[in-house]
């Protein structure tokens, strides 16, 4: 069963075991920078907010395709506009509480040395809990990436709640503030407009 298509293929659910699989358009190249061999996979590593490929289809330099494990019907990408409505009204407490969870996961993957990638449209909230899917992108480097890989994720939460607020209401939040701190002053600027 199809369900989600992107630039690089189409994404498809198989229910009895509950495994989504990823088929590119056509032999990716997409990774030129990187080796097959290079792609982490749960082999490599396991944590519960990264859904990392199972299997790899590939045929000698050419990656046709992966398995990962299925989270939930009930997951928003988050940088898809039209989820606003979808999503609303959104608790913002729990999603403090989500980014306290998502910040432990992100420093376990910084303490493997393990540089984050292309996380805007491959965030997903199911309201009570962040995942990053799609990780083919990640690599190893040979330094601690936590200051690196929580920059992207702060940033790319401020970013789509910004275009949240274009897509529902005029909502401007200053984006220097910490994660936690922006998500309280968010929710604040939200419930000011509705008195």
């Amino acid at each position: 069963v199809p369900i989600g298509t992107g630039a690089e293929g189409t994404c498809y659910l198989a229910p009895k075991e509950q495994k989504v699989y990823k088929k590119f358009y056509r032999r990716n190249t997409i990774f030129p920078y990187y080796k097959v061999s290079d792609i982490l996979t749960t082999k490599d590593i396991q944590i519960d907010s990264f859904v990392f490929p199972e299997v790899l289809f590939c045929h000698r330099k050419y990656l046709y395709g992966y398995l990962a494990r299925y989270i939930s019907d009930d997951l928003f990408y988050l940088g898809h506009r039209s989820n606003y409505k979808k999503m609303y009204p959104i608790d913002f407490e729990q999603m403090r509480r989500a980014y306290e969870w998502v910040r432990k996961d992100i420093e376990r993957l910084s303490n493997a040395n393990i540089l984050m990638d292309d996380l805007f449209t491959n965030l997903l909230f199911d309201g009570q809990k962040f995942y990053m899917i799609d990780t083919c992108g990640y690599q190893v480097v040979n330094f601690n990436t936590w200051h690196e890989n929580i920059f992207l994720f702060d940033e790319t939460l401020k970013s789509i709640l910004e275009l949240w607020g274009k897509a529902g209401e005029d909502i401007f939040v200053p984006r220097g503030l910490e994660v936690d701190s922006y998500l309280k002053e968010y929710d604040l600027e939200l419930k000011r407009r509705r008195i």
